[in-house]
């Protein structure tokens, strides 16, 4: 289930009504894809050709963006032209998840687009495409903050129902200020919050909480996740590699300035 994204959704949703298209930003672990299938779900009847997923994780190669759509849409030896061709009659959502790898393929996401009026884009990136009409909606960690305990926040609500999916005897009051504790050090990432979840049939959320503070190992495996989503290092390692080595110099100079950076930092 989806936790604590309502509002996202439907922004995202109304956003596809006006826009063509609409990418999701954000850091990795964030919750992009899942938010992106949720829409993309309901959406399945607007679109009179269908909404098709284009995962782009393994692909590292810009040039190989457009054989990857031609893939899912069924198109031997895809290239932009029978791609227009195939998508230039009736409507058709294309979602372009993990983009952020392959930004050089963005020209020709825009050309799909000037050429087939009925073809609309979701993409999820860590970075935008800066192409024409692009729709920008940067996305926010689940917030931890609630009217009452920070367990009935959307970041709190997400630990529980992961937690009790590993251990169904897991009691969200009794443990309630480990979790306070457990979701604030998080910051709400949700990747974060479900790797720790997963560790709550052998250690309480204080425990965790204890380990995390002694570095982010412990927010690995767990079943949550695979590849650059199978650890929190692995999901920053990810992100880190995609930058050109002057910002990896700035962004090691930054690491001290733990809570955040601000421009007089």
């Amino acid at each position: 289930a989806l936790v604590g994204r309502a509002t996202e959704s439907d922004d995202i949703c109304r956003l596809l009504e006006s826009h063509r298209i609409v990418t999701l930003t954000g850091p990795g672990g964030i919750g992009k894809s899942r938010l992106a299938l949720e829409v993309a779900r309901k959406q399945l009847g607007r679109f009179s050709h269908g909404v098709y997923l284009v995962g782009l994780a393994p692909v590292s190669d810009a040039a190989l963006v457009v054989p990857s759509i031609g893939d899912v849409l069924e198109v031997a030896d895809a290239d932009v032209d029978s791609l227009a061709a195939r998508l230039r009659s009736g409507s058709t959502l294309l979602v372009l998840d993990n983009f952020e790898q392959v930004l050089g393929a963005a020209p020709d996401v825009a050309t799909l687009l000037e050429r087939c009026a009925g073809l609309a884009v979701l993409v999820t990136s860590q970075a935008p495409l800066r192409i024409a009409g692009e729709r920008q909606y940067p996305l926010q960690p689940l917030d931890v903050s609630a009217a009452g305990s920070v367990v009935d926040s959307p970041a709190g609500r997400l630990f529980v129902e992961r937690a009790q999916a590993v251990d169904p005897g897991f009691d969200a009051e009794a443990n309630q200020a480990g979790i306070e504790l457990l979701v604030s050090l998080l910051d709400g990432l949700p990747l974060a919050l479900e790797l720790a979840a997963a560790r709550v049939n052998l250690m309480t959320p204080e425990q965790i909480a204890a380990r995390l503070r002694q570095g982010t190992d412990i927010l690995s495996g767990g079943g949550a996740g695979a590849g650059r989503h199978a650890s929190v290092n692995a999901a920053i390692r990810w992100s880190y590699e995609l930058l050109s080595d002057e910002a990896k110099v700035v962004f090691r100079r930054l690491a001290p300035l733990r809570g955040g950076m601000t421009l007089e930092a």
